[in-house]
């Protein structure tokens, strides 16, 4: 594992909130542990914060990063936290979340993007960014995602019995396969390319 030097800040006083940060070293490959749960933003410096109300302190989840990628850990028990963490990068390219662990991309910016996920959940919040992705590759086992305002140029996805779900969104081209109950609803759509077997069905928001 690797820990770094810590701040420790004090933010939304009348509620008791209080947060403490960890510098982290460059990655671009960010995979979720089994019931890791984080937020990941964008950020020129990257980082950990730790958010934690009185009497608790402050609880980082257990990380360690080699090879440009970060790997991210569960706290167990009562070491679980309250509040959920977050995780500040550049130039992520590729996000694994693994077994219950959850997601959350905040203000989320990335020209290309591969994510993968099994029995986890993935919430991504692009429209306070307004970028175009010209790639977003997803891969997902009995998983469940949600995406809120993608722009891409092209969307892949190999999905099996995952519920997929998106809104204020704007994809050029969506192609790959859809297995095992799978779903598929989006806002707005240009080609469309997909294979779905008898169980699996998409269409469109209203």
């Amino acid at each position: 594992m690797l820990f770094l030097s810590a701040k420790i800040h004090q933010g939304g006083s009348d509620r008791g909130v209080y947060s403490e940060e960890k510098k982290l070293e460059h990655f671009s490959v960010v995979v979720a542990e089994p019931g890791a749960e984080f937020y990941l933003r964008n950020a020129e410096n990257p980082r950990m914060l730790s958010f934690y109300e009185k009497p608790d302190t402050s609880n980082f989840l257990p990380f360690g990063i080699r090879n440009d990628t970060l790997f991210v850990f569960a706290n167990s028990g009562s070491n679980k936290p309250r509040l959920l963490h977050e995780i500040y990068g550049r130039g992520i390219k590729c996000i694994v979340a693994k077994d219950k662990s959850y997601i959350s991309l905040q203000e989320f910016r990335a020209d290309t993007l591969i994510v993968k996920l099994n029995n986890a959940v993935l919430d991504a919040f692009f429209d306070k960014t307004k970028n175009q992705t010209s790639l977003l590759s997803l891969k997902s086992v009995g998983s469940k995602i949600n995406l809120a305002g993608i722009h891409a140029g092209n969307l892949d996805v190999q999905l099996n019995g995952t519920e997929l779900n998106a809104w204020d969104n704007s994809i050029v081209s969506l192609c790959g396969t859809l297995t095992n109950h799978s779903k598929i609803s989006f806002w707005k759509l240009g080609k469309i390319n997909l294979e779905a077997d008898s169980t699996s069905n998409y269409g469109l928001n209203k």
